[in-house]
């Protein structure tokens, strides 16, 4: 019913999901879901904006998206949930990092203003995750394991550096170890980078609807130097009209529009009646839903 494969050992619940069903990535989605199912009051959070100074320079993965997220306490035990809806969001959705992928750094030791940019071979000297020496660049391509991985997406490297011209990320590669998450963080800050404006897009609005249930996540108005990459970020939900006559013939059956209307609610949907037909209101993460047969 809902396009999740379940299995129960114990006191464990084990999901599989479709990539399809991706804003499902997270224990706090699915969490969300359970309490659609018994019939609990859903809201999703308004999306707020936070003006911060993130410059964003034209590369070769050009579509950047940022957020910010602020925690109701520290990391602490959310810390291997919150790498592993990481990895499994640079999987599914990213195509392993090809297409898109994000980074979580502790915002806190982040100085602003930041740039995202090209920068060449010679001038790439920091410390990389798991490291406590300076590595230059040669160093992290060929000598870890997720520069062996991921080295060969870029033609040229592109970082995120600070205004103390600190290296915070060789994206979509490698963090900096000074700039990443620990237990002990209390503001996260995200960046989704990627070389397909809808995969950004998709991946950012999977982020924001997990992450809204840990905490309060803003999107970042970041500036570019070139107006031809903005990734125009749209929170708008669509509406699709079902009707009566839509649903007998494509499953085959009658259900009454009133009972339609509450099935689609326990799904976490907005539901007008309009005479026979059903207003439904989509929200914006739900990529998965694209016309009636949906």
């Amino acid at each position: 019913k809902y396009g999740l494969d379940l299995d129960v050992d114990g006191d464990v619940l084990s999901f599989e999901i479709t990539s399809d069903r991706a804003d499902i990535i997270s224990k706090f989605s699915l969490a969300k879901l359970i309490k659609m199912i018994l019939g609990k009051k859903v809201v999703d959070k308004d999306i707020k904006f936070e003006d911060l100074e993130v410059k964003v320079e034209k590369t070769e993965r050009k579509y950047v998206n940022c957020l910010k997220l602020r925690l109701k306490g520290s990391v602490n035990d959310l810390f291997d949930d919150l790498i592993l809806m990481q990895e499994k969001l640079n999987q599914v959705i990213g195509r392993n990092r090809k297409f898109a992928a994000c980074g979580f750094f502790d915002f806190n030791k982040i100085n602003f203003p930041i740039i995202y940019k090209n920068l060449t071979k010679d001038k790439i000297k920091f410390v990389p995750l798991g490291f406590n020496e300076v590595k230059d660049y040669e160093f992290v391509i060929e000598s870890t394991s997720q520069g062996k991985d991921y080295g060969n997406l870029l033609k040229s490297p592109i970082v995120w550096i600070d205004k103390n011209n600190e290296i915070i990320a060789l994206p979509p590669i490698i963090n900096a170890d000074k700039f990443s998450i620990t237990r002990e963080t209390k503001e996260i800050f995200i960046d989704v980078t990627g070389v397909d404006k809808y995969i950004v897009n998709q991946f950012t609005k999977i982020l924001i609807v997990n992450l809204s249930e840990i905490g309060d996540v803003s999107v970042i108005k970041v500036k570019y130097s070139s107006k031809d990459i903005d990734p125009n970020l749209s929170f708008e939900n669509r509406t699709i009209m079902l009707s009566e006559d839509n649903i007998r013939n494509v499953l085959g059956v009658e259900i009454p529009i009133k009972e339609a209307k509450k099935i689609l609610e326990q799904l976490g949907f907005k539901v007008k009646s309009i005479r026979d037909s059903l207003s439904i209101n989509i929200p914006y993460y739900r990529y998965d839903i694209i016309h009636q047969v949906d």
